[in-house]
């Protein structure tokens, strides 16, 4: 957060970290651990 200088009570601060996870864990090139196992419904 500091190499950006978010302020994390603020809705954009928010926004933008949520989007950073969002494609780093789901964007391009991601995949799911090979010991996964999803959840049963």
């Amino acid at each position: 957060m500091n190499e950006y200088r978010l302020q994390p009570w603020k809705r954009e601060a928010q926004e933008f970290l949520a989007q950073q996870l969002q494609a780093y864990f789901f964007g391009e090139g991601s995949q799911l651990p090979q010991e996964f196992v999803p959840p049963s419904r």
